[in-house]
């Protein structure tokens, strides 16, 4: 005798032999199956399974959902499923782990490229900066040195006018202690000439005090002509 499997639309149950599905009292639209089947049928259609078909179930009180499954039906169920489904949930889970490490991926890489891009900004910022530094701290070094310039003239300017008026004054110096000089000679001549009223001392002391004039002059000239080469000598060096 063959033996059935069952099945209620959700879930699978069998395989039966005759007894057991005489004993869940199936009903003629119930679909059962067994070998040498090309497809699921009706019960009653199934000339085997006819004469446990002849009583009639009992009117429908209430609604009653499909049998609930024995303990070991339901881990065959849950292990067929999980065989048949274990490939997906890892293609699935495969794909889960594929995105979010990509995911993971960029925003390491963008992080990384923006906070290159911000070292390199940062990194032309400063030297911007520091070009500004170095052209103000150049235009500060060309303003002192015209400065310094310009002070450098005004001094020279100075210096070379004090210098003139010194020379100018020199010269007129030298032609008064020139003239003194010539004055001091003619009073030396006039008192070694004159012999009358006075003694010989009196022309002795007057004849050295006049020669000590004259030495006085001369010392003045000199001085005056080393002072006048001098000035010369500085004013050359300020052109």
């Amino acid at each position: 005798m063959n033996t059935y499997y069952l099945h209620d639309g959700t879930i699978l149950s069998g395989p039966f032999n005759f007894a057991e599905l005489k004993a869940k009292k199936i009903t003629k639209t119930a679909s059962v199956w067994c070998e040498g089947m090309e497809d699921w049928k009706q019960a009653g259609e199934v000339e085997e399974l006819k004469k446990s078909l002849f009583s009639i179930p009992p009117p429908i009180k209430c609604f009653v959902g499909p049998p609930t499954p024995s303990k070991n039906e339901s881990e065959n169920e849950i292990k067929k499923f999980a065989r048949v489904n274990k490939k997906p949930l890892f293609l699935v889970a495969g794909m889960l782990v594929l995105i979010i490490g990509t995911l993971i991926f960029n925003t390491i890489l963008e992080s990384r490229t923006l906070k290159l891009e911000e070292r390199n900004n940062q990194t032309e910022y400063n030297n911007h900066q520091y070009k500004i530094q170095e052209k103000e701290i150049e235009d500060q070094k060309n303003f002192i040195a015209e400065q310094e310039k310009i002070e450098s003239e005004r001094i020279g300017k100075e210096r070379k006018l004090a210098i003139n008026n010194r020379l100018s004054s020199i010269k007129n110096l030298l032609t008064v202690t020139h003239s003194n000089l010539n004055n001091s000679k003619n009073e030396l001549n006039d008192a070694r000439e004159f012999h009358f009223l006075r003694t010989n001392g009196e022309r002795e002391d007057e004849i050295s005090s006049i020669a000590n004039k004259i030495v006085f002059w001369r010392n003045e000239i000199e001085k005056l002509e080393d002072e006048m080469s001098m000035k010369y000598l500085e004013l050359e060096k300020i052109h």
